[in-house]
């Protein structure tokens, strides 16, 4: 059998596992992941990963999945609204690539929802810019070409406009 050298001291304070909600309130965050997802009945969502970027819940994460391709246009109109209000939030008014969301700093009112099927998830009721004195909302977080969370980032695929669910023409972040 080989081995290899490996050391690690364990931190028992951080052993938890699981994803509990975070407290309900207002959270400055950034999404740092965005990914078109096919849904089960033939649409796409947009699945949003935000992390907690100062306070007591600093690096902690909550997703929010928007139906942005739905046969149900009620659906879709919620997702379009929410992205109306993230692409304000952070100063955009028109993306090419979903990566163009990532680390742009805003506030989210999140709330706490309780369901039979998933049990008890954040759920994000606004999208809110930041207070021009914390950031400068229309640039994403400079930290030194990082992203503004320990890990490495991986770039995700970009939102096509093709509504059959093609490839964007855009440049896509890992040919740049």
């Amino acid at each position: 059998m080989e081995t290899t050298n490996f050391s690690y001291t364990a931190n028992y304070e951080d052993a938890t596992e699981g994803f509990d909600p975070v407290p309900a309130g207002m959270y400055t965050v950034a999404i740092t992941e965005a990914i078109l997802k096919p849904t089960k009945t033939g649409g796409e969502y947009l699945s949003l990963k935000y992390m907690v970027l100062d306070g007591a819940m600093k690096n902690r994460v909550f997703f929010e999945n928007l139906n942005v391709r739905n046969q149900n246009s009620k659906a879709q109109e919620i997702a379009y609204r929410s992205l109306n209000a993230i692409m304000k939030s952070v100063g955009l008014s028109q993306i090419q690539d979903t990566s163009q969301l990532l680390n742009r700093p805003l506030c989210v009112d999140v709330i706490i929802s309780d369901s039979s099927e998933y049990g008890k998830q954040n759920k994000v009721r606004k999208h809110l810019p930041l207070n021009q004195q914390q950031q400068t909302v229309n640039q994403p977080i400079n930290n030194g070409g990082q992203p503004p969370f320990a890990g490495n980032q991986v770039q995700q695929p970009p939102i096509a406009n093709n509504p059959q669910g093609g490839n964007s023409t855009s440049v896509k972040p890992w040919d740049k």
